[in-house]
């Protein structure tokens, strides 16, 4: 993995482990660990970043596909043989039990098409300037990508808004909040609940 895609990758890391360690319902991991799947021509994945809320494992290896994948493009992943190997990967992954998989494209496009198992062949994309996420598989997880594809944290779209307050709080989910009505904020607040706890009862429908 290059330095750009590497340093992408983990930022992302960073952000789900921060995650994991508020919900208590998974755990992420780096490009170190394989997850050991019974595909007829596969047998295993490697993600560059990965959620999993399968048992842990003391060794290199945990049992099935992690709920949530992440690939980072390099500068060989952009001909038509790289596209249909990307593409025959994530029909793999959902075929092995994923739910949601990141595309992240820092190289080129910057942006993040997030491809989800309920509708596989048409992924949402996400810009510069707008805040990626990953449902149903991690819910109430968000990450803006002007953090992911800039060194700098400092503004948000074209408002010139800062990202984080001078004590290193994350202001866009407040500013998010804000933007709804109570009834919405009391919502979206019940359904991230009942996400995180469906998670952790192995019940999260895909």
């Amino acid at each position: 993995m290059e330095d750009l895609s590497n340093v992408i990758a983990g930022k992302i890391f960073a952000s789900l482990h921060r995650y994991a360690q508020h919900t208590k319902a998974g755990q992420a991991y780096m490009d170190n660990i394989q997850f050991v799947v019974n595909l007829p021509n596969r047998k295993s994945f490697n993600p560059d970043v990965a959620f999993y809320v399968g048992p842990r494992a003391n060794g290199k290896f945990l049992q099935g596909a992690p709920v949530f994948a992440v690939e980072v493009r390099s500068k060989d992943d952009y001909s038509s043989e790289a596209e249909q190997a990307m593409s025959a990967k994530r029909r793999d992954y959902f075929a092995a039990g994923t739910c949601v998989i990141w595309d992240v494209d820092a190289l080129k496009a910057k942006v993040v098409r997030v491809y989800r198992a309920k509708d596989p062949n048409y992924p949402r994309i996400y810009r510069c300037g707008e805040i990626a996420e990953a449902e149903p598989a991690l819910p109430g997880w968000i990450l803006p990508l002007d953090d992911l594809f800039t060194d700098e944290r400092v503004l948000v779209g074209e408002d010139n808004k800062l990202a984080y307050s001078e004590d290193g709080v994350d202001l866009t989910l407040i500013r998010w909040m804000l933007s709804m009505t109570p009834a919405e904020r009391l919502q979206t607040l019940q359904r991230a609940i009942e996400s995180i706890m469906k998670l952790r009862d192995g019940k999260l429908n895909v």
